[in-house]
């Protein structure tokens, strides 16, 4: 994980709007009662890019609150590979917290079960959820929300951005090439 030369972010980049999820559901609940529209999104937000920043804002603009789900590292490294996350969690954090249409943040650990899912948008007392073009539990996300009462929201890839898609270029363009023998035919 790249964590080096972080130190200066973590300890520089306030991060007013970072809870826990105990924290989140009272919130939320007295947001509620007020009349605002929670809207909730989640992922890893490794190497965050342009696509992320642009689902972010998209999210933003479908409720008076938003909050962000981030994928803890064990959880990345579960479900995507034993090699990711390439940014550790805490700066994922840290970024994302900055972002100034993002109201709130949180480390989301939550296991992918059906159960689990209902109980936390329930909790959050959401009215939309927002998800990205390669949601791979996208029926059954579906179904949960609905089941809470609120809305998904599926918003396409962003001009072929994602963060698998730069690691490949990263790659590709870094490493070295093999040298062919030279053959005299």
């Amino acid at each position: 994980m790249l964590s080096h030369n972080i130190l200066f972010m973590k300890t520089h980049m306030k991060r007013k709007n970072v809870f826990s999820l105990e924290t989140l559901f009272k919130m939320t609940h007295d947001l509620k009662r007020e009349g605002n529209r929670i809207t909730f999104t989640h992922g890893a937000f490794d190497l965050f890019h342009g696509g992320h920043l642009q689902l972010l804002n998209l999210s933003a603009r479908k409720g008076d609150f938003l909050i962000v789900g981030i994928e803890t590292d064990n959880r990345i490294t579960e479900y995507k590979s034993n090699k990711r996350p390439i940014i550790d969690e805490q700066t994922r954090v840290s970024i994302i917290s900055q972002l100034q249409f993002v109201d709130a943040v949180f480390l989301k650990d939550t296991s992918l079960d059906t159960g689990a899912r209902i109980e936390m948008y329930k909790n959050l007392n959401i009215n939309v959820l927002t998800i990205g073009h390669n949601y791979a539990l996208e029926d059954e996300i579906e179904n949960d929300v609905e089941r809470v009462g609120a809305k998904l929201v599926k918003y396409p890839r962003f001009q072929e951005l994602s963060t698998t898609n730069i690691i490949r270029n990263i790659v590709d363009k870094y490493t070295p090439y093999q040298k062919v023998p030279y053959s005299e035919e």
